[in-house]
């Protein structure tokens, strides 16, 4: 296992106490199925006291932990309230709001609960439920009365009526891949994969082979993945994130693969449970509450070079600390306590001369400390020390490095361009991260040390509709330093990047290859006709209808448009099937079957097509190649046939699979696994992807 720890280091020259550390995060959650028990928390205690407790009477504890909320709980009618945002945010669930009809939605997986100002019906996926206390506005804040959701969804909730507390304990679910984000630093790129808690993993780089470029594998054991199987990313070498589920050695194991540009071996992997991870997770994008963790790869850029550390200036009228360095040099920034100081590393970086200090005097900021922290690999670490918490911002301009103290970066205007092109407007360049989160789709750009003014103070959010972005919420963290800007997205295979300008920051919205596209599934036989048979009964049309059923889910959460051709118990014509696709205008059309021969030793995977539209063997090259690749089965390779009307008589690409040989007791044991039959769709999916990515 590959487990080197982040040069961040935990600890500066004095002892700190970690699990004080205070770190402040915006909500960014990304957790799935489970997450909606935590989101939706807080019931009426049974036997609580009937009439209105007084605010501030009631605390409450989530998972252990006791929760501080600015509006606190209140008892309405023997029901608690409390406010759903806060509570979202503790637990990493989604909170939407729409201010004209008054409406809190809250998702996490596949479950949907809006709840109405003052109503007292709610929905949960979409089915009415009845309130006995609707939710209302105290202080500003939606407070919500859940105990039907809490009920529904499994979470244990428990009243002490003489503590006066409300417990909620979450059940446990099994492992996961939760979420995924990255973001790009000066002197690395860093790709974080979320979990539901510390968990059992492996990493390796693989080299390229004639299916797939050069990448690193992180195997996580025992896990199920939960976000979409492909996401495109363009950032430090990466050009995509694929995500599967495979056994391996008999265990269950979610895959998370980050396809590269060029070979690397010199990369870092780190966790937020152990070791400096402890400390370090404060400076990540995301938010790790709710007993989230995440393992971390950091891919250097090519040849780092050390930099070195010339100095540092304090200028006294203008309240900033200047760092001078000899070259971009990557920096990790994050705040430790008692006393409350924050933190800044600097990586392949060397101090010139020795260590020393800077008093400082400004903004409650009293001295600057500076030193070399760590030799091999060289960290060269700067220490702001402070009476209290204090508000502060950390830029680059050229090589250099400024520290602002008491003042965070200003953000005065936004402005976003149809086609996904987004300026944020600031006095200064802005350093961002960018997270993708799902169900809802949404893109979020991550601001730290940064304050929203003008108009924009206090948040809100504006409609665009257009084809990539539908919304943009901003909004200012509890803390007051990091600013979230949330674009919620109508492609849902849509990623983001961010790069800093000399008065701002500019993000670039952009599309997956699938979106938007028409593609035609056709699920072989069917009806009538059973197709292949096995011995114990198990049919063809079943089996290939399963594996396209959920090839169409990948499809649409990518943004395609998917028909299939039949349903479960239908056997359309051989004709009927080629003239659907013709007639709904499709881009592809894919024929999946499986196949069979009266030899039982012949086995593997084969692609027919036909020369009726000239990219249709491209098309089957992809699918081929990536079928091969995903099952390790003997490679039929990709055949003509112009006597198959499902790849003759379409007028657009297409292509007929046979992934397996069902008369072959091998590949029938392949099939009969759900795992493999999930491999097929991601092959069928991987291979679609690339023949739309390079038309």
């Amino acid at each position: 296992m590959s487990r080197k720890p982040c040069k961040a280091a935990v600890q500066d020259s004095r002892p700190c106490d970690t699990s004080r550390l205070c770190p402040q995060h915006p909500e960014v959650g990304t957790v799935r199925h489970l997450a909606l028990v935590l989101i939706v928390l807080l019931l009426a205690a049974a036997g609580g006291p009937p009439l209105l407790a007084a605010p501030g009477d009631i605390s409450l504890v989530i998972n252990g932990d006791l929760v501080e909320t600015d509006v606190p709980p209140v008892i309405v009618r023997g029901r608690t309230l409390v406010p759903v945002r806060v509570v979202s945010e503790e637990l990493g669930a989604y909170v939407g709001w729409d201010d004209r009809s008054r409406t809190v939605t809250v998702v996490s997986g596949a479950s949907r609960v809006v709840l109405g100002v003052g109503q007292s019906t709610a929905t949960v996926d979409g089915r009415p439920v009845t309130l006995d206390t609707p939710p209302e506005i105290i202080s500003g804040r939606t407070m919500v009365p859940i105990r039907f959701v809490s009920e529904a969804l499994g979470a244990t909730v428990e009243w002490d009526p003489v503590l006066r507390r409300v417990t909620v304990t979450c059940v446990s679910a099994a492992p996961g891949v939760r979420g995924l984000a990255w973001e790009e630093l000066p002197a690395a790129a860093r790709f974080i994969v979320v979990t539901s808690g510390p968990v059992s993993f492996e990493t390796m780089a693989l080299p390229a082979t004639d299916s797939y470029p050069d990448r690193i594998l992180i195997s996580v054991k025992g896990a199920r993945v939960e976000v979409p199987p492909t996401i495109a990313v363009g950032v430090g070498g990466v050009t995509r994130i694929r995500t599967f589920e495979q056994e391996t050695g008999g265990l269950h194991c979610a895959q998370v693969v980050l396809d590269l540009t060029r070979p690397v071996s010199d990369y870092r992997v780190w966790t937020t449970w152990e070791g400096a991870g402890l400390a370090a997770r404060g400076e990540l994008p995301v938010s790790l509450l709710g007993g989230l963790e995440a393992v971390v790869v950091e891919i250097p850029r090519q040849a780092p070079a050390a930099c070195r550390m010339l100095g540092l200036e304090y200028e006294d009228g203008s309240g900033r600390v200047v760092i001078h360095l000899d070259g971009p040099a990557d920096y990790q920034v994050w705040e430790l306590s008692d006393p409350w100081r924050v933190v800044i590393d600097f990586s392949d970086t060397i101090l010139i001369g020795p260590q020393g200090s800077l008093a400082l005097g400004h903004s409650g900021f009293t001295k600057v400390r500076y030193a070399q922290f760590q030799v091999d690999p060289d960290v060269t670490r700067v220490v702001l020390d402070a009476e209290r918490v204090r508000p502060y911002s950390v830029t680059r301009s050229g090589n250099d490095v400024i520290i602002h103290l008491g003042t965070a970066a200003t953000i005065t205007g936004l402005a976003y361009e149809a086609g996904g092109r987004a300026t944020v407007e600031a006095d200064r360049p802005l350093r961002a991260s960018v997270v993708r989160l799902w169900d809802p789709d949404r893109v979020a750009v991550v601001i730290q040390g940064a304050l929203l003014s003008g108009a924009l103070a206090g948040g809100g959010t504006i409609d665009y509709e257009d084809d990539l972005v539908r919304s943009l919420t901003y909004e200012q963290s509890l803390s007051g330093q990091t600013v979230t800007l949330t674009f919620t997205l109508n492609d849902p295979g849509a990623t983001a990047q961010a790069a800093p300008v000399p008065q701002g920051l500019s993000v670039k919205i952009t599309k997956t290859p699938l979106a938007g596209k028409v593609i035609v599934l056709d699920p072989g036989h069917g009806g009538s006709d059973p197709g292949v048979v096995g011995p114990d009964g198990v049919t063809e049309a079943e089996l290939v209808f399963a594996i396209t059923s959920r090839l169409a889910e990948m499809l649409r959460a990518a943004g395609a448009t998917v028909h299939l051709t039949r349903s479960a118990d239908e056997n359309p014509d051989k004709y009927e099937r080629p003239a659907f696709a013709n007639s709904v205008g499709a881009d592809a059309c894919v024929s999946i079957h499986l196949n069979a021969n009266y030899r039982s030793s012949v086995s593997g995977s084969e692609t027919y097509y036909c020369d009726t539209h000239p990219e249709s063997r491209r098309l089957a090259e992809l699918v081929q190649a990536r079928l091969v690749a995903h099952l390790g089965r003997p490679d039929g390779g990709v055949r003509y046939q112009p006597n198959f009307p499902a790849v003759r008589e379409p007028l657009m690409p297409s292509c007929l699979v046979e992934a397996l040989y069902m008369s072959n007791p091998t590949d029938l044991a392949l099939i009969m696994d759900p795992a493999v039959r999930e491999k097929i769709a991601l092959a069928v999916y991987e291979g679609l992807w690339e023949f739309f990515l390079t038309p």
